[in-house]
């Protein structure tokens, strides 16, 4: 017998166990999302949107600067969050996947630290420009 983190038992040799846990874990992430990680959804939106978003900077012939980026990835993080398509706890990985698809559009120059401020700049501005989204949800 093995006791699960939720307090019950299971016999090792009939697969209770394995589910026991699991639905500990799934308990458990319902309470403190730390535990869930990103789906591939989310990770594929994310990709996506700033795909969108590099194409509008294209077709309008702007520079797609560092302080264009930030503003984009700010507002994009801060509006992902408040619509709840991803938990407190992703920001930072949501910030981290932008960081690294800017930093690879720019020939792989920002170092692992440098893109790990980075996404920490981005998760401690509250602002959320539409105008800014508006070219990718329009």
């Amino acid at each position: 017998m093995i006791q699960a983190p939720n307090g019950t038992r299971s016999k090792t040799n009939s697969g209770k166990a394995s589910q026991a846990i699991l639905k500990s874990l799934h308990e458990v992430s319902a309470i403190n999302p730390i535990f869930v990680p990103m789906t591939t959804q989310q990770h594929n939106m994310i990709i996506g949107d700033f795909e969108k978003y590099m194409h509008h900077v294209l077709l309008q012939k702007r520079p797609f600067t560092l302080e264009t980026f930030v503003s984009f990835a700010t507002s994009l993080t801060n509006f992902y969050s408040g619509s709840q398509l991803i938990d407190t706890a992703e920001r930072k990985d949501t910030a981290l996947i932008l960081s690294k698809s800017f930093n690879k559009g720019m020939g792989n120059r920002i170092t692992d630290a440098d893109l790990d401020q980075l996404s920490e700049l981005i998760i401690s501005d509250p602002t959320l420009d539409y105008s800014i989204l508006n070219p990718i949800f329009g």
